[in-house]
C-alpha cells in the first residue's frame, strides 16, 4: 500500500541515518490484553505454552481517546493501513465498532483479526456498516474434534458460533451488494489439524469466505513441541497444499499457499546477521499505550508509551533509532535475535523485500554513517 513517494522515502532514511523520512507504512494496534479462549499455541494465553515473557496484562483495554489521537496523527503522517488485533480478542473491546468507524472515516484500510466466536448478528451488521475493509477470523480447526484440541476448556458450541459468525457476514454483504469487509479464514497448522486440511477448504467455502490463508504454528520455547509440526510433517504439508491449491483456485478463494510452501527458505535467509528493517516501516502499539517493534520481538524492547508521548516523538525517539542501528548491522541483529523469534516473524516477506533493495545502498550508507560519525 506504500506509495512511490514513501518508499523514496524509506531508502532516504535509510541510507541517512536513524531517522525515519516517511512515517509507518502500516501500524498494528492492540486493542485489549483480555480473551475469551485458550488456544493451546497462544503465547499469551495458552495454558499449555511457556512463553512467558509474551504474557498480556488481563484486563487492559486500550483508551479510545489514545486511539483516536493515534490515528489522527498516523494519517498526518501518511499511513495508509491498519491491523486492529490484541494479545487478547479485540471484540471483547465494548467501544470495538466506535473505533473501527472512527479509523475509517480518517481514509485507513481497516485489517481486524479476532477468533470469530462473538460474532453474532448483530456485531456482523455494525461491522459491515463501518466500511470494514478485511475480517481475518482466525480459526484453528475444520472439524469439531479439532477444535477440542486446538482450544482446550472452550466449549463446543464456539465452533459453530464461527461459523454462524462468518454466515452472517457473508450473507450481509449479499443483502447490501457489498465486497467488503472481505472475509478471511486464517488457519494455524499443527500436529492436530495437519492432516485434514481439506477440511478448511470447506469450511471456507460453506460460509462464503472471500480467502483461506495458511500459517505454521510457532514454539517459542520449546514448550510446544509435540504440537508443532516436525520436518516430515512439514514437508508432507507443503505437498499437501500444493495439491489443494488448484482446488482453492477454481472456488476463487484467495490463498497464500506458494508463501506457506516457501515459509521456511525465506526464514532461513534470516539467519541471525541480515538486517531487520521493521522499525522503518511498522510498529506494533499494545493495548497498554506501549510501541514495540513487532509481535515477535523481544517484549521488553519498548520505545515509548502513548500515555507519555505523542506518536510522532516516539517514531523518531532516541529508543527507536538505537534498535535501528542494532538491526542495521550483523552484529547487532545477532544480539536482538538472542531474544527475538525472528524465525516465525510475520512480517518477513516484506524485510527481505526492503532489503532486496536497500542492499545496493548499503555502502553509500554505511560511507555516509563513518563521515556522520567522524563529525559527530
Amino acid at each position: 500500500m506504500a506509495t512511490i513517494l514513501q518508499k523514496s522515502r524509506l531508502l532516504q532514511g535509510l541510507v541517512a541515518g536513524d531517522s525515519a523520512k516517511t512515517g509507518p507504512f502500516y501500524v498494528g494496534i492492540g486493542l485489549t490484553d483480555r480473551c475469551n479462549l485458550r488456544c493451546v499455541g497462544c503465547p499469551y494465553h495458552s495454558a499449555i505454552a511457556g512463553v512467558s515473557q509474551w504474557r498480556g496484562t488481563d484486563g487492559c483495554d486500550i483508551d479510545v481517546d489514545v486511539f483516536k489521537h493515534l490515528c489522527e496523527e498516523l494519517r498526518s503522517m501518511g499511513t495508509k493501513a491498519l491491523l486492529l488485533y490484541g494479545s487478547g480478542e479485540p471484540l471483547l473491546h465494548n467501544q470495538i465498532v466506535e473505533m473501527v468507524a472512527f479509523a475509517k472515516k480518517l481514509g485507513f484500510h481497516i485489517t481486524l483479526i479476532t477468533n470469530g466466536s462473538l460474532i453474532d448478528h448483530t456485531t456482523a451488521k455494525a461491522l459491515v456498516e463501518t466500511g470494514l475493509d478485511v475480517l481475518r477470523v482466525s480459526l484453528w480447526a475444520g472439524t469439531l474434534d479439532q477444535y477440542r484440541q486446538n482450544y482446550p476448556g472452550s466449549h463446543p458450541k464456539n465452533f459453530q458460533r464461527v461459523l454462524d459468525g462468518l454466515r452472517f457476514v457473508s450473507q450481509l454483504k449479499v443483502e447490501r451488494e457489498t465486497l467488503f469487509p472481505q472475509l478471511v479464514l486464517y488457519h494455524v497448522i499443527n500436529r492436530y489439524n495437519c492432516r485434514e486440511l481439506d477440511t478448511m477448504v470447506d469450511r471456507a467455502s460453506d460460509t462464503g469466505c472471500d480467502g483461506l490463508f495458511f500459517w505454521p504454528m510457532y514454539d517459542a520455547d520449546g514448550t510446544l513441541s509435540d504440537i508443532v509440526l516436525s520436518k516430515d510433517e512439514y514437508n508432507e504439508t507443503q505437498r499437501k497444499l500444493m495439491s489443494m491449491r488448484r482446488q482453492l483456485d477454481s472456488l476463487s478463494l484467495a490463498h497464500n499457499v506458494g508463501q506457506v510452501v516457501q515459509r521456511f527458505n525465506i526464514a532461513n535467509e534470516l539467519g541471525g546477521t541480515t538486517p531487520c528493517y521493521i522499525a522503518w516501516f511498522h510498529v506494533r502499539v499494545r493495548a497498554d499505550g506501549s510501541v514495540q517493534p513487532c509481535g515477535r520481538c523481544d517484549p521488553t524492547i519498548d520505545f515509548g508509551n502513548l500515555h507519555n508521548n505523542t506518536f510522532r516523538e516516539i517514531w523518531n525517539g532516541p529508543a527507536i533509532q538505537e534498535f535501528r542501528r542494532m538491526a542495521y548491522s550483523g552484529e547487532g541483529m545477532s544480539s536482538l535475535s538472542e531474544h527475538c523469534d525472528c524465525k516465525t516473524c510475520c512480517y518477513i516477506g516484506d524485510i527481505l523485500r526492503v532489503h532486496r533493495m536497500f542492499k545496493w545502498f548499503r555502502p553509500f550508507s554505511a560511507c555516509w554513517r563513518k563521515v556522520k560519525g567522524a563529525f559527530g
